[in-house]
């Protein structure tokens, strides 16, 4: 009996001193992208005790070779996983977290051209801007603060990645272009009338309006892009199409001329016992008037001026 109880005494004695003395394997060394992970050290709980040999790290159970590692700080952590007896190794741990990337806040404009306003990365990581959806043309897709040009109308989504060592962080920005459609408001014209039809460019995004910048005109139908206007006034008459989406407004003119002169007005009919005579016509203020002789006989001294003198009037009627 005492034999088997030393016996097994002897077991038990030299399979603890077999753990104590065993080999120490902390496992394979990890690179991750965040600041926690599980240890993967060869044995069993209560096996070995781990400890922070470099940069720091909190272990849920630091007698667990298998234990959750939280709060790793970045770049190199190392850990020691120790048996006893002089037996003791060493884990590595790389945490390539990135700086939390942020691109800005969601933006409205008025504009094809943005500046960006994201954060900087750390002198260890890169960055880069990429469009995810809409368009638009980066003056440098590195920069932070990088200007967007020929952005589309509509709503554009950017993303800002910031890269560490294979780990990256990235944050979205939608950018709305609420630029209507650019207006034409037609050819510039001249005529002979005091009516028209106008001619802007029919839209897809806006609402367009027309108005009366200088002259004056009847507009039929204000937002009617090919509206008939009247009243032209007698020379030059700007209207303007104005286009507006969302608050956004763009405006384009259109020059029309009315060369219709003065209405001319000869003067009252006359009854007169001489061969000769004044006439009476209005002076106009746009236009030169002309007298010719359209039936008897006369001899007009400056058909240019609105009251010449005629003489040689041939007997009974005469018309100017």
């Amino acid at each position: 009996m005492r034999k088997t109880v030393f016996l097994f005494v002897a077991i038990f004695f030299l399979t603890a001193l077999g753990r104590i003395w065993a080999q120490a394997d902390a496992g394979p060394d990890q690179t991750i992208c965040t600041d926690s992970t599980y240890m993967d050290a060869v044995g069993n709980v209560g096996d070995g005790t781990w400890s922070v040999y470099q940069g720091s790290g909190d272990f849920a159970n630091d007698q667990d070779p298998h234990t959750l590692v939280t709060n790793i700080g970045q770049g190199v952590n190392k850990y020691i996983w120790n048996t006893g007896g002089g037996n003791r190794d060493t884990v590595t741990v790389i945490n390539n977290t990135p700086t939390q990337a942020l691109a800005g806040s969601d933006q409205t404009i008025c504009s094809n051209t943005f500046t960006l306003g994201a954060n900087s990365p750390a002198s260890d990581e890169t960055a880069q801007w990429t469009v995810l959806s809409g368009g638009g043309i980066f003056s440098d897709i590195t920069d932070p603060s990088a200007t967007i040009g020929q952005l589309p109308q509509g709503t554009t989504v950017l993303r800002w990645t910031i890269t560490k060592g294979g780990c990256t962080s990235s944050d979205e920005i939608a950018i709305t272009n609420d630029l209507p459609d650019e207006p034409f408001a037609g050819y510039d014209q001249e005529l002979c009338a005091d009516n028209t039809t106008l001619e802007a460019t029919p839209l897809n995004i806006g609402t367009g309006t027309w108005s009366v910048i200088s002259g004056s005109a009847t507009i039929a139908s204000a937002h009617d892009p090919h509206s008939q206007v009247t009243n032209l006034a007698q020379g030059a008459n700007i209207l303007q199409w104005t286009v507006t989406n969302n608050g956004c407004t763009l405006i384009d003119q259109v020059i029309i001329v009315n060369n219709l002169p003065d209405q001319p007005n000869a003067g009252s009919d006359q009854t007169i016992c001489a061969d000769n005579v004044t006439l009476n016509a209005n002076n106009p203020t746009i236009g030169t008037g002309h007298w010719s002789v359209i039936s008897g006989n006369a001899v007009i001294d400056d058909p240019t001026s609105n009251t010449p003198n005629v003489t040689s009037l041939a007997q009974g009627q005469n018309t100017f």
